[in-house]
């Protein structure tokens, strides 16, 4: 499934490409989960849609307990979302993105900082603050199935909310305070080098940045780019090494940030 300008696509294993239905407004960067039965896109305006795999039924979510959110991701089949602009975050009904509880709310209370983006990993959900970090799983408890665990505050935020990358040793994201690092357990640890550090605490807006994590070769490659600044920084997992990727402009004179700027790996095939 993509999004293109104003239009949701799903392209199949044949390259098939078939019109879904189309977005009110226009979208920006868009962060798309799925429980299985049904798609979420969240816009960066923070309104979202549906699309239900097996109606083919497509639309905007409008229950009125919805609110604005700022990121989606899913885990044990509720759609979860940070609310735009603040510390707290809901949960969609079980197997179904379009219905919501006034009562389906909580709030990451270790410190008071808003909720940059939530990620799922390892079947828990990593919280991320301006400045701090919360772990939290599902208890199954019926009244709100999801607690934090205890001690598992980091006190670091995310620097950028699209620089969070997922790979089985743990989520990669650049932090609040200019450094890459990624989660151990309930622990932070430092990739970035010093001279990466410098480079990226140069640039003027880093809260732009992007990143993926991608598998060539046997390597496994976390890729950073900073678009305002033109610049990309790889992360070699395999032997724990930075270098630049680049790609030339189109008069062939300058090199800009590699022209990649997103992935998936579909049908065998990045």
């Amino acid at each position: 499934y993509v999004v293109i300008g104003l239009k949701l696509y799903k392209i199949s294993k044949t390259k098939t490409v078939t019109l879904i239905g189309n977005l009110a407004t226009t979208p920006g960067l868009v962060m798309m989960t799925e429980n299985g039965f049904q798609v979420t896109i969240l816009t960066q305006n923070g309104i979202s849609y549906y699309y239900n795999i097996n109606t083919n039924v497509f639309g905007q979510i409008t229950d009125p307990n919805y609110q604005l959110a700022s990121s989606v991701t899913t885990l044990d089949g509720y759609s979860i979302f940070s609310k735009l602009n603040s510390g707290q975050f809901f949960i969609s009904s079980i197997i179904d993105t379009t219905t919501y509880s006034a009562l389906d709310f909580a709030t990451a209370e270790a410190l008071s900082d808003n909720i940059v983006r939530i990620v799922t990993y390892n079947r828990h959900l990593y919280i991320f603050g301006t400045v701090s970090t919360e772990i939290w799983y599902d208890t199954g408890n019926a009244n709100f199935p999801f607690e934090r665990i205890s001690g598992s505050l980091m006190q670091m935020g995310l620097g950028a909310k699209y620089s969070t990358a997922v790979e089985t040793s743990g989520i990669y994201f650049l932090a609040s305070d200019g450094i890459v690092y990624f989660t151990k357990d309930y622990s932070l640890r430092r990739i970035s080098t010093f001279a990466i550090e410098e480079a990226i605490s140069s640039y003027k807006v880093k809260s732009d940045a992007t990143a993926f994590i991608y598998t060539q070769s046997g390597h496994q490659f976390y890729c950073l780019t900073f678009p305002s600044v033109n610049k990309t920084w790889c992360y070699d997992l395999n032997t724990e090494l930075w270098h630049e990727r680049g790609s030339l402009n189109a008069n062939q004179t300058e090199v800009k940030s590699w022209i990649v700027s997103q992935h998936a790996y579909f049908n065998n095939e990045n």
